[in-house]
C-alpha cells in the first residue's frame, strides 16, 4: 500500500489510469465549486475566492491539458523517448488526484474566515471579517496539510515522467522541474487571458 502511495505507475497506466484521472478531475472540479477552492496552477491551491462552475472545470482541464504538452515534448525532444499517447494523458491525469484531498479541506478546517481576513486587508477585496485564534490555528493546518498534497502530486509527476520516458538521475529531475515550471508557466498565461477583465469573459463574482 505505502508503495502504491508513492509510485502508483507500478501498478496502473494506459485508460484505468485515465479513466481514475478523469473522474478524480470531473469530482474536483464539482467539489470546488462548494468550497470554492481554486487549482489554477500545477503548483497552485487557492482558497476562498469566487468563481462559477465552468472557471473551476477550466482551471483543472488547463492544467491537465498544459502538463500533456510538456510531458509530450519534452519526451520527444529532450529525452528523446517515445510513449503512448494514452498513457500520456491518463499519467498527467491521474497525477492531479491528491488534490481531491485540498479541495475538501474547507468542509473539514472552515479557514475561509482567514482567507477572506487576508484578501480584504491585504488586496483591498471582498468585506472586513473579525477572526479568532482557533480562525488562524485551522487555517495554518489547513496550509501545511495543502503543502503536503502539492508535493505529494509533484512526487507522483516526477515517477510518472520516469516511467512514462522510462529515464532517471540528475537529467531526468532537472527535466521535470522544466516541466512543471513551463506548464505553470502556461497555465496562468491562459487563465490570465480568459479571465482578465474586460479581455474574453469577466471573472465572475
Amino acid at each position: 500500500m505505502n508503495k502504491w502511495l508513492i509510485n502508483p505507475f507500478r501498478y496502473i497506466s494506459g485508460w484505468p489510469a485515465l479513466f481514475t484521472g478523469l473522474a478524480g478531475i470531473a469530482v474536483m472540479s464539482v467539489i470546488s465549486a462548494f468550497t470554492k477552492t481554486h487549482l489554477d496552477g500545477v503548483i497552485d491551491v487557492h482558497y476562498a475566492s469566487s468563481g462559477d462552475f465552468t472557471m473551476f472545470i477550466s482551471e483543472n482541464l488547463i492544467t491537465w491539458g498544459s502538463l500533456m504538452l510538456m510531458y509530450g515534448i519534452f519526451g520527444l525532444a529532450i529525452a528523446g523517448r517515445t510513449f503512448r499517447l494514452i498513457d500520456l494523458a491518463g499519467y498527467t491525469a491521474f497525477i492531479r488526484l491528491p488534490f481531491l484531498i485540498a479541495v475538501i479541506f474547507p468542509f473539514i478546517f472552515d479557514g475561509s474566515a482567514v482567507a477572506d481576513f487576508i484578501i480584504y486587508n491585504f488586496l483591498n477585496m471582498g468585506k472586513p471579517v473579525e477572526i479568532s485564534t482557533m480562525d488562524v490555528v485551522w487555517f495554518i493546518v489547513m496550509t501545511l496539510l495543502t503543502i503536503v498534497i502539492v508535493f505529494w502530486s509533484l512526487m507522483w509527476g516526477y515517477f510518472a515522467y520516469k516511467t512514462l520516458f522510462n529515464t532517471k538521475g540528475l537529467k531526468a529531475a532537472a527535466l521535470y522541474f522544466i516541466i512543471v515550471l513551463l506548464s505553470e508557466v502556461i497555465v496562468k498565461a491562459i487563465l490570465y487571458l480568459i479571465y482578465k477583465p474586460g479581455f474574453i469573459v469577466n471573472i465572475p463574482t
